[in-house]
């Protein structure tokens, strides 16, 4: 289980994983030469809402989406690769909450299917 900002539909999340010695990693949804498949499997999802959603904010008031609706998501794990839930949730736009690595890249991730081949390898 993670706490999210944002809901996710139940369905496998399949990306392809660059491993990067010291991260984060970058995804991308077509396969490419040397990036590792990550799947994931989403179960479902709710809102935590009142004192459940007020106790996690208490505990992490740092958190990233501090301000926004917390979601409980279930999860299983396919392939078990360094990092993969949280870039997998920020790649769908569902961020861990408090995730200060993962978070920020949410739009690059999702750009990054724009790259080339070329250009992707240029970033790893």
């Amino acid at each position: 289980r993670a706490i999210t900002v944002a809901p996710l539909a139940p369905g496998t999340l399949e990306h392809h994983m660059s491993l990067a010695p010291q991260g984060p990693n970058l995804l991308r949804r077509n396969p490419m030469e040397g990036w590792k498949p990550c799947n994931l499997t989403i179960l479902g999802s709710r809102e935590l809402r009142g004192p459940e959603a007020e106790i996690i904010r208490k505990r992490y008031p740092w958190g990233l989406g501090a301000e926004g609706p917390l979601f409980e998501v279930d999860m299983e794990l396919i392939t078990g690769r360094k990092h993969q839930i949280r870039a997998q949730l920020s790649a769908e736009g569902a961020s861990i909450y408090g995730d200060s690595l993962y978070a920020p890249m949410q739009s690059l991730t999702l750009d990054f299917e724009l790259l080339s081949e070329n250009e992707a390898k240029e970033l790893e």
